[in-house]
This record gives structure tokens, sequence and C-alpha cells, in this order.
């Protein structure tokens, strides 16, 4: 599935922000985490009235980044955007340096298959996509489960975070700030361009999400036994 995962909310966030916001993105210049997060982050910043700055911490596999906002003031001036690597990395990493259902609060969570523009072109063909629906982009492509392996699914998917302690009426606000950034004809256009797909759900369903694939990649780490020192 080609999806960005979203949390939509009314605001009720006074006087936040009162500075600009940091949107630290956990991989490099370039990369498909760091498109989405310029994309988003310029919206942001004319609906926020403040600036929306990306910084990249590449590292670890994320952790750095990740460790970074997590010790940063519980203010929502310190965003972290990162992949599905999240879910994975407490699991993997013998000490990654951090929980991500204890240290991150979920905002906003955006997938993108990297294949999609080389078997649009026909340099690729593809037998089939990991995800539990088919993708809007690719609609005659059958899903892994349609082949005969039920319940297989493997999403890639982008996420915005924030401290875990951040103000419940500012996650609120934030989630409505990237709804809007989201749909929003620039991105919504430059999305539609590199296969994505926003699916609005709110912050209970978007948390929700993110703790399943901790426990789904979990499990799969523990089954196999690897472990990065």
């Amino acid at each position: 599935m080609a999806g960005a995962l979203l949390c939509t909310a009314a605001p009720g966030y006074a006087s936040y922000p009162d500075k600009p916001v940091r949107l630290v993105v956990a991989f490099a210049p370039g990369s498909s985490t760091d498109i989405v997060a310029r994309l988003s982050a310029e919206q942001m910043s004319a609906s926020l009235g403040q600036t929306v700055v990306v910084e990249n911490k590449p590292g670890a596999g994320g952790n750095i980044a990740t460790q970074q906002v997590m010790n940063s003031p519980a203010d929502g001036h310190a965003l972290l955007i990162h992949s599905v690597a999240v879910s994975v990395n407490p699991s993997l990493f013998a000490n990654a340096g951090y929980d991500t259902l204890r240290d991150l609060a979920p905002v906003a969570s955006t997938s993108m298959p990297p294949a999609v523009p080389f078997a649009k072109s026909g340099r690729l063909r593809p037998i089939a996509v990991m995800s539990a629906k088919r993708s809007p982009a690719l609609p005659d492509v059958p899903t892994v489960a349609e082949l005969g392996y039920p319940g297989f699914e493997a999403s890639t998917w982008f996420a915005i975070f924030a401290p875990a302690k951040v103000p419940a009426e500012v996650l609120e606000g934030l989630n409505a700030e990237v709804d809007k950034a989201l749909v929003a004809k620039p991105v919504s256009d430059r999305f539609e361009a590199l296969s994505l797909e926003a699916v609005r759900l709110d912050r209970a369903a978007t948390r929700a999400y993110v703790a399943s694939e901790v426990a789904k990649w979990g499990k799969l780490v523990k089954d196999i036994g690897v472990k990065i020192e």
C-alpha cells in the first residue's frame, strides 16, 4: 500500500508555536523520509506562522535523531520524522536508546513503495504488493495475501513524532496542522506523483497502528533471533 496515515483533530493550543519548529529527519538528505519532511514543513511553516526547519540527523538506523528529539524539551518545538524502522529498532538493536511507545508521541504517519516508478516505466514487473490492500498506484497488482499467504502485511510508512510528554493540546494542534499540510494541493499533487496516499486517522488510531507495528516487528525479530550490537 502506498499510504500516509495521519491523525485529525481540532487545534486547541493557544500560543504554540512561539519560535521556529525543528523537524528532525532520521535519515540523509534526498531520502524518501527527507522528501516527505520537506514537503510537509513548507506547508506547515505557512500555516503555523513560524518556520519549520528541517534538520537531517542520520546514523544508527535513525536512533541518533530519535534520541535527540525524545530528550528535547517537551513543548512541541522539536519533532521527529522517521520510517517504519522506528517500530523495529528497539527490538533489533541491543541498545537503541529508546522505547517507541514510551518515549515518543505519534503525531501523524507517510508510506511510499520505492519500486512504483520502475513498475510504471516497465523496468520492473511487479508480482505482488506487501500491503493488506491493493495499492491505488498499482491497482492491477495483487497483494501477497491474494496469492495465498493470508494475513501477510509489510507496508513502508513514515511518521512524525514528538517527545512523549508534549501536552495533549499541542499534539492535537500539530495533528491538525499536518492534516492541512498533507491535503494542500502542492503537497497532494507531489504525493500523487510519488505514489503516496493520505489515509486520515485520529490520534488514537494512529498510536494503535504504530503499537501494532511495534508488536509485529518485535515478534519477528525475536523469532528470527537477530540483534545488532
